[in-house]
């Protein structure tokens, strides 16, 4: 998940020779892959990342939920707590380097339109340079997690973000297990999940909206009681998924 690439979806204009660059790159990457096997041992560990991530959905003094609220809506709390647990898992491989697993889950912090690896640059420099492993990030679920803490509007700077987790990686290492031999498994299961469904008129709005830009745009968002166009896009999206999605 991230808000801090190119498009690379068939809708968007302009990054064709982009998808085509990431495509012969993903298969570079997992042909190297394929010739880097050695046999290994497995360690699991986790960490406490809490005051690292918020969630952005709140409980405003009206009784009412604001995805992203600002200080004009008095927003008194978060609806949920970020879990705070980071995952490790260590690949102690034989005459190669170790290669270790990271996973977290939040929106990366830089957002809007640059290009950046944003915190998990940070994570992996300074893990990669004091351990000497191979650092692999994986974003957990991210929807409405965030490094802001929109109660007090506490902002994170993604490059502290970034050290902080390398710290807490380090810290879990210390206090890992080993799996034992033969008792990895992969399990696979299809979800059904249930999609909100939206009044009629209020999916029009979302249409009209998307359909329009720049001052136009915001005059229908305000008109029609939108948070913001991050509301609109799902109100959209959801209409076209239907009732259940696998």
């Amino acid at each position: 998940h991230s808000h801090t690439s190119p498009h690379t979806t068939a809708n968007h204009e302009g990054n064709i020779r982009w998808r085509e660059i990431l495509k012969e790159a993903v298969v570079n990457a997992a042909e190297e892959a394929l010739g880097d096997f050695a046999p290994a041992k497995l360690y699991m560990s986790k960490g406490d990342t809490t005051g690292f991530a918020y969630v952005r959905r709140c409980l405003l003094a009206d009784g009412t939920y604001r995805m992203n609220p600002r200080k004009m809506h008095s927003p008194i709390r978060q609806e949920s707590v970020a879990d705070p647990e980071l995952r490790v898992l260590r690949m102690e491989r034989e005459g190669k380097e170790d290669i270790v697993m990271v996973s977290w889950q939040s929106h990366y912090g830089c957002g809007g339109t640059e290009m950046t690896s944003d915190f998990v640059h940070h994570l992996r420099e300074n893990t990669e340079k004091d351990l000497g492993v191979k650092i692999a990030y994986f974003n957990g679920g991210s929807a409405n997690i965030n490094m802001i803490d929109f109660v007090t509007r506490k902002v994170g700077d993604y490059a502290e973000i970034g050290r902080g987790l390398a710290d807490v990686v380090k810290k879990a290492l210390k206090n890992e297990t080993e799996i034992e031999s033969g008792s990895l498994q992969i399990n696979q299961f299809d979800m059904i999940g249930k999609v909100k469904q939206d009044p009629p008129e209020r999916i029009a709005q979302a249409k009209e909206i998307l359909s329009t830009s720049g001052e136009e745009q915001t005059a229908l968002i305000e008109k029609y009681g939108f948070d913001s166009i991050h509301e609109a896009y799902p109100t959209w999206s959801r209409a076209q998924m239907g009732k259940e999605y696998i």
